[in-house]
């Protein structure tokens, strides 16, 4: 393996033991402290090793160990919507760390058996406990022979849905050809807006086809939905385009959601690359990470076009997107939740009071969580107004919170903003945090229902549209 160059704060993974170095296990970790000059060792802390107990200790802590740079990578880039197939390379999580397999066999429920390379076993997995194998080679990600097929050509096992097409009247606007990978949109009541990846399987006359739908079962689940559609309703898959560091307010996207891309625009833009998309024709607000969402593009006279943001645009759904990006009035002595655009703190939130206003925008406030060095009083700092928002309302919560919901966890003195990963026995959970890559265990009493401050009022988040992200996590 080449040596790989890392600073503090990457995340990486680490091998134990170099020969083995093509088949793993490798552990995440964190970098603690970059190589010094000339030297080839590196301080890492394991996010899934714990030390063992000692006597009066308080708790676990992770193992912290300085580690050749030969035996460090980077993390894998995150997996979107990946299903397997027999035969796939993939790595699996066992023993808190990844080691390569293959696909022997596909089960229900999204469990694969695989045949571990370093035990020789076959074991059963969960998908979100497997993701596609990867070589890293001469300091880059090697494609692997999956990742080399387009997206639009790979298989993934869908969910149960079923909806009809209706027939067009209009001529042909593409050659579709057997075998062609499209999408397909319908008219029917609330998919309106939709578009599902299909390939054409044949062809049923002037203008229409019988079409195998990529992500949609049969009632039965018990093979792929083929369905007659129309040529008005088919179109080719939009081509690639440059990938958006971030998206802006009102600016028109597809969103994955419900095993298809839905046509939306940007409503608000949160923290952790996150944001509020609004679908106009279900009056719907989401929230979708920004892996799962695409600019959006019209396919016109056989030729595509990316859609332009709407900036005449001030209102969505009756909200004032002047008044929504208006920053709130804040006075002397009022109690707030101040965030940081500091590496290592986004999408945390910490109570403060306002003690002094600066002008510009700029305000004194003294934390009540945080403490200064030598532990005698509250930190005080400068924050600027747009790191500052009200103190949410309580919201009570006594019924168990769902799979992927939206969560503030009480954790290192602050809210951190994560999604529920996975329901464990009342009354734990564990939860996702999107900024740190982590996934940490914490009771119900350490949570609330994550809210987001929209055109002035509260709103409670709704579940997270991520519909495979566990795939691009530790655990």
């Amino acid at each position: 393996m080449a040596e790989t160059h890392v600073n503090k704060g990457d995340q990486v993974e680490v091998i134990t033991t170099k020969a083995r170095s093509s088949i793993g296990p490798y552990y995440p970790a964190t970098v603690l402290r970059s190589p010094a000059r000339n030297k080839s060792q590196i301080l890492i802390e394991y996010q899934s090793l714990f030390a063992p107990m000692e006597v009066g200790s308080d708790g676990q802590h992770r193992i912290r160990e300085y580690v050749d740079l030969n035996n460090v990578r980077p993390m894998p880039p995150p997996e979107v919507n990946q299903c397997f197939k027999l035969g796939d390379n993939v790595d699996a999580f066992r023993d808190k760390g990844w080691s390569r397999g293959t696909i022997k066999d596909i089960y229900e429920n999204s469990t694969y058996l695989v045949l571990v390379h370093d035990t020789a076993q076959e074991t059963e997995f969960e998908q979100f406990n497997l993701r596609l194998h990867r070589e890293w080679h001469d300091r880059s990600w090697v494609q692997s022979l999956q990742e080399q097929i387009k997206p639009s050509e790979i298989e993934v096992k869908p969910r149960k849905v079923r909806f009809k097409t209706t027939c067009g009247r209009k001529t042909l606007e593409a050659k579709f050809r057997i075998g062609m990978v499209v999408e397909v949109s319908s008219d029917v009541e609330g998919y309106e807006g939709s578009w599902f990846i299909a390939k054409i399987i044949s062809t049923l006359g002037t203008n229409k086809f019988l079409v195998e739908y990529r992500d949609l079962l049969t009632e039965d689940r018990t093979q792929l939905l083929k369905e007659e559609a129309d040529a008005w309703h088919i179109r080719p898959c939009p081509p690639s385009v440059p990938s958006t560091a971030c998206y802006e307010t009102l600016q028109k996207v597809d969103a994955w959601h419900n095993d298809g891309w839905w046509e939306g625009e940007i409503f608000k833009v949160l923290h952790g690359s996150h944001y509020v998309v609004y679908f106009q024709r279900t009056k719907e607000h989401l929230v979708f990470g920004h892996s799962y969402l695409r600019p959006h593009q019209d396919w016109k006279d056989g030729k595509w076009f990316i859609a332009q943001k709407e900036n005449s645009s001030e209102y969505i759904d009756g909200v004032n997107l002047k008044m929504e990006n208006t920053k709130p009035e804040f006075g002397k002595g009022t109690k707030v939740e101040v965030t940081s655009d500091e590496e290592g703190y986004k999408g945390s939130f910490y109570t403060a009071n306002i003690i002094e206003i600066l002008g510009n925008d700029k305000f004194l406030v003294e934390y009540q969580t945080l403490k200064t060095d030598d532990e005698t009083e509250f930190h005080k700092e400068m924050a600027d107004a747009s790191n500052i928002r009200p103190c949410p309302p309580e919201v009570q919560h006594v019924h168990r919170f769902a799979l992927c919901e939206n969560v503030d966890a009480w954790y290192n003195d602050g809210w951190w903003v994560g999604y529920i990963y996975q329901v464990l026995p009342y009354p734990n959970y564990r939860v996702y945090f999107e900024t740190s890559k982590e996934v940490l265990e914490f009771r119900h009493c350490e949570l609330r229902p994550h809210q987001e401050l929209i055109a002035g009022k509260w709103i409670v988040g709704s579940k997270v549209c991520l519909l495979y992200f566990l795939l691009c996590v530790f655990y």
